[in-house]
């Protein structure tokens, strides 16, 4: 599906009443809702329909967490060709970041809220500035990649930094910052080189949150981003690059 033109939803789901409660939130914004309770009913109807987005819940009768396996299977198979969201009453950062690593275009939380729910399918399939981009395997074998991209300092504290940006930086990713701010806030010409510690959504601008932590044993970098804090405490961060 190179445009994303149609009203078909299909959703995995098997609770019989949220997927009737589903499908007239959904109706009332003129899109076509068809609910699987089984896996194989779902990917049957995946097949048959061809639909614009794709509804996962994570537990499923199966077996807790099945949602994920069955997310990680899709994304294997059909690349990013449908735009994936994940439904479900699992709402930790570990689920959201799991669900986003595996191929999750986006993360709603149970119980839903209808205004939310429209405003997130509504982002993905009324937005002509939103495409899902070419999706291609590539072997396991460890390939060296450098990608430079602007992210924002949404807090500083004395252990470590959250960044807030439209990129979702999986647990472990490593990073080089660079920019004004970073030189004022460590006293360092060099990149700060550092690791995510965690990743999560903001759900009130839907925006993708990272930690990370300074390192323990680097005393300058400690002293000076606590000299810094003390004395600019009141003013905000500047946009930094990450490469």
């Amino acid at each position: 599906m190179s445009e994303k033109t149609s009203n078909t939803i299909v959703n995995l789901d098997d609770d019989p009443d949220f997927n009737a409660i589903l499908k007239v939130v959904l109706k009332r914004e003129g899109y076509q809702l068809f609910s699987a309770t089984t896996p194989e009913k779902f990917a049957q109807l995946v097949k048959e329909l061809k639909p614009a987005l794709c509804l996962i819940d994570l537990n499923l009768d199966i077996g807790q967490g099945a949602g994920f396996t069955f997310l990680q299977a899709m994304r294997n198979k059909m690349g990013l060709e449908i735009p994936i969201f994940i439904v479900s009453r699992r709402s930790s950062r570990e689920d959201i970041s799991r669900a986003l690593e595996l191929g999750a275009n986006d993360f709603i939380t149970k119980p839903i809220d209808d205004t939310f729910v429209i405003q997130k399918v509504n982002q993905y399939l009324k937005n002509p500035e939103i495409r899902l981009l070419p999706y291609f395997k590539i072997s396991e074998k460890d390939w060296p990649c450098e990608v430079s991209f602007d992210l924002n300092i949404a807090e500083v504290s004395e252990f470590g930094i959250t960044l807030i940006g439209p990129q979702f930086l999986s647990k472990g990713t490593y990073l080089e910052l660079s920019g004004t701010f970073l030189k004022e806030l460590t006293g360092k010409d060099q990149a700060l080189k550092c690791t995510i510690h965690n990743s999560w959504i903001n759900e009130e601008n839907g925006r993708y949150m990272s930690f990370f932590e300074f390192d323990a044993n680097d005393n300058s970098l400690l002293s000076n981003v606590r000299s810094y804090i003390l004395a600019n405490y009141e003013e905000a961060p500047n946009e930094t690059k990450t490469e």
